[in-house]
């Protein structure tokens, strides 16, 4: 398996969560806890919402795979 080239990595914490994020090039899959975006969060509305800095920052959001682990703070906060 090819790895995939990493854009950008970070970790946000707040209080006890944690999230760590990565962009990699890819196909547009975003995963969060190894479970599929869609799977994980039901509402398309927050879905959207969630994809809007990688559109506004000039990636081609069907272009970047999102790799999220979170642990912490709940499914929406």
């Amino acid at each position: 398996m090819a790895t995939k080239k990493v854009i950008s990595a970070g970790t946000g914490r707040r209080k006890t969560a944690c999230a760590r994020v990565t962009l990699a090039q890819g196909d547009g899959k975003w995963t969060v806890n190894n479970v599929a975006l869609e799977d994980y969060i039901t509402s398309e509305a927050l879905r959207d919402y969630l994809k809007q800095p990688i559109a506004i920052s000039g990636f081609d959001v069907s272009k970047v795979d999102v790799i999220v682990f979170a642990k912490g703070g709940g499914c929406s906060g």
